[in-house]
């Protein structure tokens, strides 16, 4: 009985150690190059997520304006590394690559640069 405690709890916790953003979706090499909010995510957002009848206002979050898409980067970067945005239905797609500088800016504080 003991040793089938200890194993549960084992597994447990085992099964528990991958749950974070990092090993679900592997880590992004962001380099020394640091991403532009102004050069590099801005047009990424205003031409795959603030388009008409989307998050220009229509749908939640608007993603309208630089200082909005800073007050939602880590949803942002959630919702874009998971796939779930932009949605197949759109017609839009993220490249690997735009992923990567979305998931970098974030990760390096959001900067409003």
């Amino acid at each position: 009985m003991k040793k089938m405690v200890i194993c549960t709890v084992c597994i447990m916790v085992m099964a528990c150690a991958s749950d974070n953003e990092e090993e679900l979706f592997g880590k992004m090499f962001c380099g020394e190059e640091a991403h532009s909010l102004a050069d590099d995510i801005t047009p990424i957002i205003n031409a795959n997520c603030a388009i008409p009848a989307c998050h220009s206002g229509i749908q939640a979050p608007n993603l309208s304006s630089a200082q909005l898409i800073m007050n939602n980067a880590s949803r942002i970067r959630s919702v874009t590394q998971s796939g779930v945005m932009p949605p197949a239905s759109s017609g839009k797609d993220l490249s690997d690559a735009q992923i990567q500088a979305i998931a970098c800016w974030v990760d390096s504080g959001a900067p409003n640069n």
